[in-house]
């Protein structure tokens, strides 16, 4: 190195403050996507109270046509009248199977099963938890 130029001259290392302004831009930020986030979950935990409330109504009722008729009177809540009232049997079982995107329910077996209720037959137990568990499942996964 030369020596015409001197010695290096460093200035005094920065103290670290929370007084800067950045540090106030940065926690009204970190604030508002916090709230903003509470406010989403909010309204999407609102939004969703129906399946809720009809999830918990569907594990009460023992009656085959009684879960039925809400899974049907939520259908109604959610999608045309013209597309979901005149549906019973296979259409009725296929139109909720299609309102599903990944499902494991046989559309023969629940058939079969809600066919009965026209029939009067008599509904097994292991029947209508299954019908049940398929109406929760629809409950909780359906999208319009």
């Amino acid at each position: 190195m030369n020596d015409d130029f001197g010695s290096l001259l460093e200035p005094d290392p920065v103290v670290f403050s929370f007084e800067a302004p950045g540090w106030t831009y940065l926690i009204i930020l970190v604030m508002m996507l916090t709230m903003g986030i509470g406010f989403a979950w909010r309204y999407l935990y609102n939004k969703n109270t129906y399946r809720r409330k009809a999830i918990n109504q569907i594990q009460k009722l023992t009656d085959l046509g009684q879960v039925n008729v809400l899974l049907k009177s939520l259908a109604l809540r959610s999608f045309e009248r013209h597309e979901v009232a005149e549906l019973y049997g296979e259409p009725w079982i296929e139109f909720l199977l299609s309102k599903l995107k990944n499902h494991t329910f046989s559309s023969k077996e629940l058939t079969n099963t809600i066919d009965k209720i026209w029939d009067v037959q008599t509904v097994t137990s292991q029947e209508l938890d299954h019908f049940k568990l398929f109406s929760s499942f629809w409950v909780k996964y359906y999208h319009v």
